[in-house]
């Protein structure tokens, strides 16, 4: 079974299961609503055999089932160029040129923690996003890395670009400043398409990410805490941290490209929509044949699991509350 993300209750796993279910209570084969899609494990499963559509609030999830119900036209060998592209891009260029010190001063730190000392890489961890440099205070490699780096990000006009949203948001919390690089350039290069082939090339950069972050879980719900209570290092998590921010975000991305590129067209007529489940049903239930709803478990919304790829789907400026 495709797994676009690793994914909260994810129902993969029992799929089957699911479909023989919904074929008992609807024997027609008419159209099924996945009413809370996630990461469209139920509505791929149901697409060979059924017209499928997939409702979800979240923009990433309508992108995710997007890719996997309707697949790009584009060959393989096409999907296997894109991180080329991407690698030679003159955005990925750039914003390494911006973020130059501080991918230096990662690098160092990992091989500092390798030997023993992971107080650089913590100081990393623990560091706030980029967002908030411009009123940083006190002195330091750290402090003078991230000022030389909102100071070429401004001087490329990328400062509040959402070619950039990734490195400022996210960068150096749940990625290595060269990943968020790679990430931003590929998403740059993704909202260049059109039509099926923009949402399976985002799709790719979303599994790239959930592959690559580093969180417990691979979720994005909080970063992670490289301290204990007591205020001393967990050697177990710096260990975990240098080894997702050394995977190659390039590498990755060209194992999901080629992920996507396997999955088949099944023929049928399906759609994925973001928005909310009751108005979508007031809007278009009598197109259903048969409803699959399975909401999260309790009051929590799952978007705060998740909200990196959110932002990464509408390469918005969230707000930051404080």
């Amino acid at each position: 079974m495709f797994k676009p993300l690793y994914y909260l209750g994810c129902k993969a796993s029992i799929s089957d299961t699911i479909r023989e279910a919904i074929d008992f209570v609807d024997p027609s084969h008419g159209r099924v609503c996945d009413l809370f899609a996630g990461s469209g494990a139920v509505a791929a499963s149901m697409s060979t055999s059924r017209d499928v559509t997939s409702v979800d609030i979240q923009e990433y999830s309508r992108v995710i089932c997007d890719a996997q119900l309707n697949p790009a036209q584009m060959s393989a060998r096409e999907l296997a160029a894109v991180p080329k592209e991407v690698a030679e891009s003159a955005t990925l260029r750039t914003l390494e040129f911006c973020l130059e010190a501080l991918i230096e001063l990662e690098q160092e730190a990992a091989h500092s923690a390798i030997s023993g000392n992971p107080a650089d890489i913590t100081a990393l961890i623990e560091a706030p996003p980029l967002l908030f440099s411009a009123s940083e205070q006190g002195r330091g490699k750290l402090v003078a890395a991230r000022k030389s780096a909102r100071a070429r990000l401004a001087e490329h006009n990328l400062l509040n670009s959402p070619d950039s949203t990734v490195s400022r948001y996210f960068g150096g919390l749940y990625f290595s400043f060269r990943q968020t690089a790679y990430l931003d350039a590929a998403l740059s290069n993704a909202s260049q398409r059109r039509g099926r082939n923009r949402n399976t090339l985002i799709s790719a950069v979303l599994s790239t990410a959930s592959t690559m972050v580093n969180t417990v879980g691979k979720q994005f719900a909080q970063p992670i805490r490289p301290r204990d209570k007591s205020g001393n290092i967990k050697p177990s998590i710096v260990s975990s941290a240098v080894k997702d921010r050394c995977i190659d975000a390039g590498s990755v991305h060209s194992e999901w490209m080629h992920e996507y590129a396997t999955i088949q067209a099944t023929g049928r007529l399906h759609e994925a929509i973001r928005g909310d489940y009751l108005e979508v049903l007031s809007r278009k239930g009598e197109e259903f044949s048969v409803l699959y709803a399975d909401p999260p478990y309790t009051r929590d919304h799952y978007s705060r699991f998740y909200h990196v790829l959110e932002t990464m789907c509408l390469r918005d400026e969230p707000v930051v509350t404080t």
